[in-house]
């Protein structure tokens, strides 16, 4: 939920928390990687490159690098645009009093299940007919722990860039000329915000589609904006509504639909 704009010490103990989630869901999602770098080589008939223990500690060290980043930032702007962290407020300060911890996850699971539920519906029936190559895209091969761990991934890492950075990054801007009286962002400001760092979360993900041989057009391009979208979309209204945590927890929800659940309709 929104709060009022008051300057607080910076929130390391909260950086911590989520630097070090993010980091260990970074970690989880390597065998996921594995997998889908397997299917890319096949389908492009190339070999499987071995990465060294070297390559891998660096590309974990730029992770980390850019997660600290992500990470930082957007707690700074976050207490400056009104958005906040609840849970971990609470838990790991005291502050803003009780949180009402199970109305925030009751919320929030049932609105991640529902968006991605809606967003495998419309995959299923609106866009496989129409792109027969997501069937040779299909995760249902995966081993299903990984595709658990890319759920967590998606729950916490990419939350994290998508909403505490990203989205937070744009209410700042936007709040610049579209806020209230006492300064915070207005409404449009923020649903503006929602809605294209929606349209990016969707947008992301088009490059994967392109490495399993899903051809770039426009209705490949309505379909990563369109599925993604919506769980972007509503992942931003539980951030601006209620914290952050929200938004991690229902994509966490809507991710495990996706790739947990989803493979058995799509494949």
């Amino acid at each position: 939920m929104m709060g009022a704009r008051v300057r607080q010490p910076y929130p390391w103990k909260i950086f911590g928390v989520l630097f070090g989630a993010g980091l260990l869901a970074t970690l989880a999602l390597l065998p996921y990687l594995g997998e889908l770098s397997r299917r890319i080589a096949a389908h492009t008939e190339r070999p499987v490159p071995h990465l060294g223990i070297v390559q891998i500690v660096l590309a974990l060290f730029q992770s980390a690098i850019f997660l600290a980043f992500e990470t930082g930032f957007g707690l700074l702007l976050a207490s400056r645009v009104g958005l906040t962290v609840p849970l971990l407020s609470a838990w790991l300060y005291g502050r803003y009093g009780q949180r009402r911890l199970w109305s925030v996850l009751f919320r929030s699971i049932v609105a991640g299940l529902l968006s991605a539920s809606i967003a495998v519906g419309v995959l299923v029936w609106v866009f496989v007919p129409r792109i027969p190559q997501i069937l040779a895209a299909s995760e249902y091969q995966y081993p299903l722990w990984k595709r658990f761990l890319a759920a967590l991934y998606g729950g916490i890492a990419e939350e994290i860039l998508m909403r505490l950075f990203v989205m937070t990054l744009l209410v700042w801007l936007l709040s610049r000329i579209l806020h209230e009286a006492d300064g915070l962002p207005s409404p449009v400001a923020l649903w503006a915000s929602n809605i294209i760092a929606a349209v990016l979360f969707g947008l992301g993900h088009l490059p994967m589609g392109v490495a399993l041989g899903i051809p770039v057009n426009a209705l490949v391009i309505a379909d990563a904006v369109t599925v993604n979208g919506v769980i972007g979309a509503t992942c931003g209204w539980l951030y601006i509504n209620w914290g952050f945590e929200g938004a991690m927890i229902a994509h966490f929800c809507a991710d495990v639909v996706l790739h947990v659940i989803g493979p058995y309709f799509v494949h």
